[in-house]
């Protein structure tokens, strides 16, 4: 693995056997970039200006996604969703609201890393930590999020809950780009 800046210089992540090959891949605002692998089922935060593994947090069970909020790694393993520091790996607490919510929808962060974006066929929803509801920002009955034609492959946030999606059709030979 290396880190290529927008200047086009390239720099090797140390130790970057420790990745593997990734499923996911987020970024926080303080300089780090996080790899989920596929083999190990481990997160590995890398400083990107150093190049340098900082650290890998490993569970026992599962890792199905997760994102960075604040200074928060919100983790889900398919059955609940807990909240890690960033920089000491600790389990801090399990978010009830996310767990019995969110374990058949996507993840995603805001530009600010302080709301992740919870997207799937019910539609789009919005936590920030500390509270006890999830926001419906879109209904997925009324939007392509809940139409069985579609698969969704990519949603950003691009500012006050706007967003961007790109979708695929059933065959996967046509995509589409949705603004809401």
């Amino acid at each position: 693995w290396i880190i290529l800046d927008r200047d086009g210089n390239k720099k090797d992540i140390d130790n970057s056997e420790e990745i593997g090959t990734c499923k996911d891949v987020k970024l926080d605002n303080k300089e780090s970039i996080y790899f989920l692998s596929y083999r190990t089922n481990k997160i590995t935060k890398v400083n990107l200006k150093s190049g340098k593994v900082e650290n890998i947090l490993s569970l026992d069970r599962k890792i199905d996604k997760f994102v960075v909020l604040k200074d928060s790694l919100i983790i889900s393993n398919g059955e609940e969703v807990n909240k890690y520091n960033v920089d000491t790996l600790e389990k801090e607490e399990k978010i009830e609201v996310l767990s019995n919510n969110s374990i058949n929808l996507s993840y995603f962060n805001s530009e600010d890393n302080e709301t992740m974006y919870l997207v799937g066929s019910k539609g789009v929803y919005s936590y920030k930590l500390g509270n006890e509801i999830l926001e419906c920002l879109i209904n997925g009955s009324k939007s392509s999020l809940g139409d069985s034609d579609y698969n969704l492959m990519k949603f950003i946030s691009i500012k006050n809950d706007e967003f961007l999606a790109v979708f695929s059709n059933s065959e996967f030979n046509k995509f589409y780009l949705k603004h809401y």
